[in-house]
């Protein structure tokens, strides 16, 4: 199971000047394990209330934070929603799933919309770009229309 849970940039200021990945470990100390493993218990806690016996279950548990994303990804801020969007001049910040580089495609969080849910989206009309996946949303409903009856 994934969980994401917002937690605001400002909680990891002290640790702001660190840089950690996996090619360049120089960890940033005990008192972030600390933090990450505090924010792991209030999840779990709060996962526990909608889900009674959660924290019986759980055998493991890892936390990426806002600068691992920041880390991995080089975004501003670790931030999980890709580029800002302009509600009101969406096209200045619209990014095409087509490359100028026939047959070559992108998709993710920067692509049409933005966070966790557009990226999913996004990637669907991706796929709709492809030969192969022209038919994805029609495939969709009609999965959905024969599931509900």
């Amino acid at each position: 199971m994934n969980v994401l849970a917002y937690c605001d940039y400002s909680e990891f200021a002290t640790w702001e000047g660190s840089f950690n990945t996996v090619m360049y470990p120089s960890g940033r100390g005990n008192d972030y394990e600390a933090f990450k493993n505090e924010l792991i218990h209030k999840i779990k806690v709060k996962l526990e209330g909608q889900f009674p016996g959660f924290q019986e279950m759980v055998t493991g548990a890892y936390c990426s934070t806002a600068l691992t994303y920041r880390d991995y990804l080089n975004v501003p801020q670790g931030s999980p929603y890709g580029i800002e969007k302009d509600f009101n001049n969406i096209l200045s910040t619209f990014v095409s799933p087509k490359m100028t580089i026939p047959n070559l495609y992108q998709t993710g969080q920067n692509t049409d919309l933005h966070g966790v849910y557009g990226a999913s989206i996004s990637a669907l009309l991706t796929l709709s770009q492809l030969e192969e996946g022209k038919d994805v949303f029609d495939e969709i409903q009609h999965f959905l229309s024969t599931e509900q009856g």
